[in-house]
Parts: structure tokens; sequence; C-alpha cells
């Protein structure tokens, strides 16, 4: 593979679970080519995932076998331990990532951690529709990509609602403990 820029890693753990990394995927929209590569130690597997515009999952590979599509997304996306790289593949494009899947991320994250044997039961019965719809009108992909990019900004409105809570979570507990330190140090004096 040709090198690209890292957008994004991390440890794939009981705190950040592969959902977690697909919600990340859906911030990094700018990112027209980009490639999961998942390593995991539970189970141990290494592969690599397509996505297109952070909406798209295009495609999946697992490296050292010939398991490919779906299924090698299905495996990747159950890895419990590992890491993970997102690198942007922009002006390389995915090559042998882009399988024509279109599994749109949002969908597959609903559906986790249970994911369907079945591409056809992942994409569910309106994806299905819709992929066809898109496929014979292309002005209804712009639509779309419309609908995913409030999506996205809706995800990132609450990321930051949720941001500003912790921050006052964490600093009402500071301020507490504080106090309750300053308490006990001058009753001590």
């Amino acid at each position: 593979m040709a090198k690209a820029r890292s957008v994004q890693s991390g440890k794939i753990w009981q705190n950040r679970r592969t959902r977690e990394v697909l919600w990340t995927l859906l911030k990094l929209q700018k990112v027209e080519s980009g490639i999961l590569v998942i390593t995991g130690t539970k189970p141990k597997v290494e592969g690599e995932i397509g996505v297109f515009h952070g909406i798209f999952l295009t495609g999946g590979k697992i490296n050292g076998s010939n398991e490919k599509g779906y299924a090698a997304i299905k495996r990747l996306l159950e890895v419990e331990e590992g890491n993970f790289n997102y690198y942007d593949y922009s002006e390389h494009g995915l090559a042998d990532l882009d399988q024509s899947l279109k599994l749109r991320i949002t969908q597959i994250i609903n559906l986790m951690p249970n994911l369907p044997v079945s591409l056809e039961a992942a994409m569910g019965k309106n994806t299905l529709n819709r992929i066809r719809a898109m496929d014979a009108n292309p002005g209804e992909k712009e639509e779309d990509y419309k609908v995913d990019q409030a999506v996205a900004e809706q995800l990132r409105a609450i990321d930051e609602k949720t941001m500003n809570l912790r921050a006052l979570i964490f600093w009402g507990i500071f301020l507490i403990i504080s106090s309750g330190l300053a308490v006990l140090f001058y009753a001590k004096h």
C-alpha cells in the first residue's frame, strides 16, 4: 500500500470498542477515502476496512487470509481488545477495499455489538432500496450525503454538550475534594 497520513489512532478495549471507533469516523467526513486498520489481540486478527467520506464502509479484508467483504468487516468489528489506525488515502484511493458494499456506518453502529451474519441483514431493507435508488438516480446521492452530514452535525453537537457536562463534573469533583482537603488541613493546624 502507498504511504498515507494517519488521521486517528488508539486502543480498542473495554471503554472504547469498535463501535466508538466508528463514531469517530463519522466525525471525519472530510477524509474522502480512508482505511481503518484494526489489529486485534482478542481475538487475534489483523485487517483493513475501506471507508468513504466517513459515511460508508466499502469493503474489508483480513491480512494473511482470503477473507474479505462483509465477513471480514464483521470479524474486525468484533475485536474486543487491540489497536486501530485510520489513514487518509484520498490521494491514492481504496484499491482492493473498494468492494462496492456501501454499508452505512450509522446502520452498522445501530446493529452493534450483534452484527448479523449476512450482508443483506446488515444493510436492512430500507438501505438496500436506498442503494438501488442511488445507483439509478445519481442526484439522490447528494441528498443522502446531506442527510448523513446532518446526522454528523447532530453527533458533533451531542459530543460538545457531553464534553461540557464531563468538564463540569470533573471540576465539581475537583472543587469538592480540594475543599475537603483544605478543611482537613485547617482542622489539623
